[in-house]
C-alpha cells in the first residue's frame, strides 16, 4: 500500500484514511508517522517506508514545493 500525506495551507498534517475515520491533522510530519506507525489508526497497514518522490513541483516564484509526501507500507 502507498499512502498519500498532505500539508495543509496552515503547515498541519494529515494522511489518507479509511472511509469514516476522523481525519487527525499534526503540526509535525514526524509526529504522523510516529502515530501511523501503529496498527489500527485508520489504515490498512501501518507505516515502515519512506517512498522517495522523484520529482518536484516549482511555484509561480521559482521556489521549489512538495505538497505531498509519500510513504509506504509493505
Amino acid at each position: 500500500y502507498t499512502y498519500r500525506v498532505s500539508q495543509t495551507e496552515t503547515g498541519s498534517w494529515s494522511a489518507e484514511t479509511a472511509p469514516g475515520v476522523h481525519k487527525r491533522f499534526f503540526r509535525k510530519i514526524k509526529n504522523l508517522i510516529s502515530a501511523f506507525q501503529k496498527p489500527d489508526q485508520g489504515i490498512v497497514i501501518p507505516l515502515q517506508y519512506p517512498v522517495e518522490k522523484k520529482c518536484s513541483v516549482r511555484s509561480a516564484q521559482g521556489r521549489r514545493e512538495d505538497p505531498d509526501v509519500f510513504l509506504k507500507a509493505p
